[in-house]
């Protein structure tokens, strides 16, 4: 019933508050069941967004690699991380290399990947990043990060690498440099 400012970017089940969080370029914005059914702007602060996640409870929202990221445990507030390495274009929730715990992954263009057990503010108990990991050259951008068969694997537009367990990258898909070229 209530227009949105622009065109859904992405689409988020948050679990914690049992309701759908709807991204556009422009706002956050939150289906609200119990008033009337509506979407409702949560947010007009976080702008930009290009991908969301839930991780422990807390919803992410990756705005690129020159804005920090932000979240919220309830849909409606949301604080921009003080993380030395804040920014993100993609998430990804699966377990970590050592396939021990579960952790919040991130990619930032144009190739790097890391992952934290916490995302927050530092004051939040938030954890830094760990060392990113360098997924092909930089002439192309990551588009995807995934679990396939318990292998972490991520997605360019000119490769699929495996990130493994020691922390090496494995080139899967050669053939598709050559085809693109």
């Amino acid at each position: 019933d209530t227009d949105l400012d622009a065109a859904p970017v992405c689409f988020l089940w948050f679990s914690a508050t049992s309701e759908w969080l709807c991204a556009t370029s422009g706002k956050i914005y939150r289906y609200n069941v119990s008033s009337n059914s509506k979407w409702t702007a949560a947010t007009t602060t976080v702008a930009g967004v290009l991908h969301m996640v839930e991780y422990n409870g807390v919803a992410y929202a990756a705005l690129g690699a020159s804005t920090k990221y932000y979240y919220s445990t309830d849909g409606i507030t949301w604080t921009q991380t003080d993380l030395t390495d804040g920014y993100a274009n993609r998430f990804f929730v699966s377990p970590n290399p050592a396939g021990t715990a579960t952790v919040l992954w991130k990619s930032k263009n144009p190739n790097e990947l890391s992952n934290t057990t916490n995302g927050k503010t530092a004051a939040a108990g938030g954890v830094q990043w760990s060392s990113p990991a360098y997924m092909g050259d930089t002439s192309n951008n990551i588009t995807n990060i995934f679990l396939v068969n318990d292998e972490l694997l991520v997605g360019k537009t000119d490769n699929l690498f495996y990130y493994d367990s020691e922390g090496g990258t494995h080139p899967y898909m050669d053939d598709l440099k050559v085809a693109r070229t």
